[in-house]
């Protein structure tokens, strides 16, 4: 089956619904697709792929070239909805996170409310408490113990689950390079 791919405008976004397969022979539609519509000075893309049928690794390497296009043109890409084969692909591969928009764009594009959210600034540091969404587990790596970490010394990385009713606390920095 090929792939067929239809274009919606939704106020700012272009929605460009995906239905079939994302393989190695239609892949290069999609790109053409994407590439059009950058052309346009469309600067807002999501992908439909709930009606997708298969995404093979050939199919990823598309969806990171439409990112990687967007981006030089100064705009964004992302997965709007997934079908529940493609969803699972991505989650395997770990990949869901790099395609798909950040929380709280997303909601509000789905016409959402973002998650309840409470902040506490002391010293410098902000706090903020989110109330979880509905949605597929948390997942956080535990660097060293909780007694090595107050400590200040940081230990071999650990993979560990949340239960739904625990907490986390994440610190991180993001630099180039």
């Amino acid at each position: 089956m090929d792939l067929e791919i239809t274009r919606l405008e939704s106020g700012e976004h272009v929605v460009l619904v995906c239905v079939g397969r994302l393989d190695a022979d239609t892949v290069d539609e999609l790109g053409r697709v994407v590439a059009e519509e950058l052309r346009r000075g469309h600067h807002a893309l999501r992908l439909d792929l709930e009606a997708a049928t298969f995404l093979s690794s050939a199919g990823i390497r598309g969806l990171f070239e439409t990112q990687r296009s967007a981006k030089a043109a100064g705009a964004t890409c992302y997965i709007l909805r997934a079908s529940a084969t493609v969803r699972k692909v991505l989650d395997l591969t770990r990949l869901t996170p790099l395609f798909t928009e950040p929380l709280e764009a997303a909601a509000r594009l789905a016409g959402a409310s973002p998650a309840a959210s409470a902040e506490l600034v002391s010293g410098g540091v902000r706090l903020t408490g989110l109330e979880r969404s509905v949605g597929p587990p948390l997942r956080g790596m535990l660097l060293g113990s909780s007694r090595a970490a107050v400590a200040g010394h940081a230990g071999a990385g650990t993979t560990v689950r949340i239960p739904p009713q625990g907490h986390g606390l994440g610190l991180g920095a993001i630099a180039d390079g």
